[in-house]
């Protein structure tokens, strides 16, 4: 009966952790992508940073966008450094380690977004909104996020989402099969640890690829941008680990088994 108990309640909490992150991602999309997009008046930016008769506003409004971000940049790095599990093993959770992370992460995700303070009185860039060229523009622009949001998707899903989420490592316990990750090669696991996310090409379209780029918006690409940059650690031991796998791919697909064996043995 106990064991049934803590099955459910690791299911509830997984499944909760599921809906939290499929809700979090969808503010994220409107958040990065609808609400820049469906602006189009040009008269949303006419000043620039010298003319604006508001600065004190706009800086504060700045401020406290940047410490926003850094309370999310913390809580995603330190969050990920820390021991979670040996925690949560103290008190037989240690199933639900990445669960609580995506829950936390989505958490002060979603504060960021919650408590944004716009800048938008003064623009680093305002793209035309009427005539052919303003159209194609932002019908450019519109085809270019929903690209991104494929590529960030199914970044996601090459790394395998329900494990990503953590929802995997519960079905995985309840079913008292072995942790997923303990099936991974040690390669792939170092590649893991360097690599932050898996979409840093898709992110970085969605933070600079808008009509209007107000201050607000400059300062959330650019600190986001850079932390992905200097968050990504991937070495050459993990490019020699992913073109060994394409390699090994490529042998498969033209049936050379004998090609395959030796260059698994090589590695």
């Amino acid at each position: 009966m106990e064991l049934s108990a803590k099955c459910s309640f690791l299911a509830i909490v997984s499944g909760f952790s599921l809906l939290v992150t499929f809700d979090t991602v969808w503010l994220l999309a409107t958040f990065l992508s609808y609400h820049p997009l469906s602006t189009r008046n040009d008269s949303a930016c006419q000043e620039s940073l010298g003319e604006s008769k508001a600065l004190f506003v706009v800086f504060e409004a700045l401020l406290k966008d940047g410490l926003l971000l850094v309370l999310f940049i913390l809580q995603h790095s330190l969050m990920a450094h820390i021991n979670m599990q040996r925690l949560l093993d103290k008190i037989g959770l240690g199933v639900l380690t990445r669960c609580v992370y995506v829950l936390a992460s989505c958490a002060s995700l979603q504060g960021v977004m919650h408590y944004w303070q716009p800048a938008n009185n003064v623009c680093l860039w305002n793209s035309p909104s009427n005539g052919w060229i303003g159209v194609i523009l932002w019908y450019a622009l519109v085809f270019m996020h929903i690209i991104s949001w494929f590529i960030v998707y199914g970044g996601c899903l090459l790394v395998d989402v329900g494990e990503l989420i953590g929802v995997k490592q519960v079905l995985y316990y309840v079913r008292g099969l072995p942790d997923p990750l303990k099936s991974k090669s040690e390669g792939l696991l170092r590649y893991y640890k360097h690599m932050r996310h898996p979409s840093f090409i898709g992110f970085s379209l969605l933070f600079w690829g808008i009509p209007q780029m107000s201050l607000d918006r400059a300062l959330l690409a650019l600190q986001l941008t850079i932390y992905m940059f200097l968050a990504w650690n991937t070495d050459e031991r993990d490019i020699d680990y992913l073109r060994y796998q394409l390699e090994d791919k490529e042998a498969h697909e033209n049936g050379d088994w004998h090609h395959a064996t030796y260059i698994r043995k090589q590695h």
